[in-house]
């Protein structure tokens, strides 16, 4: 198992993968007094960034559920479609389950 200084020092060279799972301790430590979901979220929008495609579905999470951010619907949407393309599962559930509502269809042009 690499050590949490370990994976920080590996995120701050740009690792993708180590930025993802930096970001994962941060969201669920055990000890729930040193979650961290602002740091969870900053780390997994660098990774979604450079296509990493869980970050790209948990960065939609955020968005979708106000995690670490503001709540922002069609940006959730937009980082579930990014994950969906990659064929990530439960992305294309969230995707369709956000079609399927009014106010995602609405406005669906905004994350396509």
């Amino acid at each position: 198992m690499v050590t949490t200084r370990a994976l920080s020092k590996l995120a701050a060279s740009g690792d993708a993968d180590a930025q993802f799972r930096l970001g994962y301790r941060f969201a669920f430590c055990k000890d729930k007094r040193r979650r961290n979901l602002k740091r969870a979220f900053s780390m997994w929008q660098a990774a979604a960034e450079k296509g990493h495609v869980r970050a790209r579905f948990y960065l939609g999470t955020c968005y979708d559920f106000g995690s670490g951010t503001r709540r922002n619907l069609n940006r959730a949407m937009f980082w579930y479609h990014q994950a969906a393309l990659a064929s990530h599962d439960v992305a294309q559930y969230n995707l369709a389950c956000g079609i399927a509502t009014a106010s995602a269809f609405r406005n669906r042009n905004a994350w396509q």
